[in-house]
C-alpha cells in the first residue's frame, strides 16, 4: 500500500484516510444508548484494543487505533 501511494496510484480517498498526518481520530458510539453521539467511547483503551481485534479479522487495512499500554503510554 505504501509502495502504491508513493506512486500515486491510491485514490485521494484512500490516500487521506491512510496517509494524513496526524491520522484522524476514530470515534465509537453507543448508538442505542446515545443517540446523539455526545459520549465519545473510541479513547477507552479496551475498545481500542476491541476495535483492533475486529479489524484484523475483517482483513480491515486501515491504520490500526494506537494502542495504550497500563500507564496510558502508546504501546510500540
Amino acid at each position: 500500500m505504501q509502495e502504491a501511494n508513493t506512486a500515486g496510484k491510491l485514490s485521494p480517498g484512500l490516500r487521506a484516510t491512510c496517509f494524513t498526518t496526524p491520522r484522524p481520530g476514530y470515534e465509537l458510539y453507543d448508538l442505542e444508548a446515545d443517540s446523539s453521539e455526545l459520549n465519545k467511547l473510541g479513547g477507552k483503551p479496551e475498545l481500542r484494543e476491541d476495535l483492533a481485534r475486529k479489524m484484523a479479522l475483517d482483513f480491515d487495512y486501515l491504520p490500526l487505533p494506537a494502542l495504550m499500554d497500563d500507564a496510558g503510554e502508546p504501546v510500540k
